[in-house]
């Protein structure tokens, strides 16, 4: 028997057979379920790629217009190559089933990451040249916010708010 192989992130893989020569119903009934996905994660993997490198690119627009001091019409930081490098990076380790985020420049020097759903489902991740994430969300009555430090891997509690973000957004308002 041979399988693929699906990875979205280094967290998660999914194996799925491309053969088998396993006999009854039972047998029948997988293979008509994985021929079924298989074409599904193919594009759901294909759409979140070609989302990611949206993404990406729309990282490295926003670096070259706000790359300069002033570049807000008053005395905005420009956005240094660290923080995009930072930000690059953030994006690589993003959850497969979270949202595009809106890129934000910030004043600061920063980059935000932002999710709405409405004024009161939202979530900010603040993203600058040392290794801090800034965050703050909104869900309904309930508030989340403060500052991690990072490196390789997004803080427990950066996840968390992107968890509360994301259960937000599978329930009503």
């Amino acid at each position: 028997m041979t399988a693929t192989i699906i990875q979205s992130n280094e967290q998660s893989t999914c194996w799925l057979p491309e053969e088998s020569h396993a006999k009854g119903p039972d047998a029948e009934k997988i293979r008509v379920a994985l021929s079924n996905v298989r074409p599904r994660l193919d594009e759901a993997q294909t759409r979140g790629a070609a989302a990611r490198a949206a993404l990406l690119n729309d990282v490295v627009s926003l670096f070259k217009e706000a790359s300069r001091p002033g570049w807000d019409g008053y005395q905005a930081r420009p956005i240094g190559g660290e923080t995009v490098e930072n930000v690059l990076t953030f994006i690589e380790l993003l959850p497969p089933d979270m949202p595009k985020p809106e890129l934000v420049p910030e004043p600061d020097g920063e980059i935000a990451l932002e999710w709405h759903r409405s004024s009161s489902w939202v979530l900010s991740i603040s993203i600058g040249p040392r290794n801090r994430l800034a965050y703050a969300g909104l869900f309904g009555l309930n508030k989340s916010y403060g500052a991690e430090e990072w490196h390789t891997a997004i803080p427990r509690m950066v996840t968390e708010a992107m968890r509360r973000y994301m259960a937000a957004n599978s329930s009503p308002p």
